[in-house]
């Protein structure tokens, strides 16, 4: 009989996403349920946790509910389709392998954990790409910020701007509003979200190379 207990340190570490201890006690606390019967890959599914669903399949992904719910049908059933691959279950085509040759089915869990490991890898390299460009917008806020202290500085000493210092921040295309989006990868900050959402731009004005996402500066 499968225990159930209210709270684990797996389950804690799936509530606060740490795949770091979610891999140190998946092996020991696998299979245990919570008081509404899920395991803790149910609970990452249902919070659509990818990465936590990916180190947990191997472990609970033919653990039901006690009314029956599989990790397949539960994110089926919630529409979580990027889980669906890693819950298959390879257990039961290694079975029906190994009945013709046992070397066969040694290369096949051999390359569904090769693949399951390469999908987590991927997941946290763009974790990694993520947490870079939330350090690439502190950066031009800080820049932002320093740049309109500066330019506060320069007005109040001297009323007489120019045309060409006064329209320094705004954007190159309405000259007007004031620029706010980052090209990605190429950064240039040159323009405004409305001119950006109404060009449709696909290339950067600046350097021609492909835009592949952007960041909004908030003033």
């Amino acid at each position: 009989m499968i225990e159930m207990e209210p709270q684990t340190p797996l389950f804690k570490a799936v509530e606060e996403n740490n795949l770091d201890l979610i891999i140190q006690y998946a092996p020991q606390y696998a299979g245990v349920r919570d008081l509404d019967g899920y395991t803790a890959l149910h609970r990452a599914i249902l919070s659509k946790k990818l990465e936590c669903t990916v180190i947990l399949a191997p472990y609970e992904r033919t653990y039901l509910t006690p009314s029956g719910i599989s990790p397949m049908f539960l994110a089926e059933s919630i529409g979580f389709l990027q889980a669906i691959g890693c819950l298959q279950d390879p257990p039961r085509e290694v079975a029906h392998i190994r009945k013709e040759d046992d070397e066969v089915a040694r290369l096949h869990t051999s390359t569904q954990l090769d693949h399951q490991l390469a999908l987590l890898k991927e997941l946290l390299d763009t974790k990694a790409e993520l947490e870079q460009a939330r350090s690439w917008n502190a950066e031009l806020q800080g820049h932002l910020v320093r740049q309109n202290t500066s330019y506060k500085d320069t007005e109040a000493s001297n009323h007489d701007i120019g045309p060409s210092s006064a329209n320094i921040d705004t954007c190159v295309i309405c000259l007007d509003r004031p620029r706010d989006v980052v090209y990605l990868p190429c950064r240039h900050f040159i323009i405004c979200e409305h001119c950006f959402t109404a060009s449709r731009l696909s290339i950067c004005p600046l350097c021609r190379s492909p835009i592949a996402d952007t960041i909004i500066i908030l003033r």
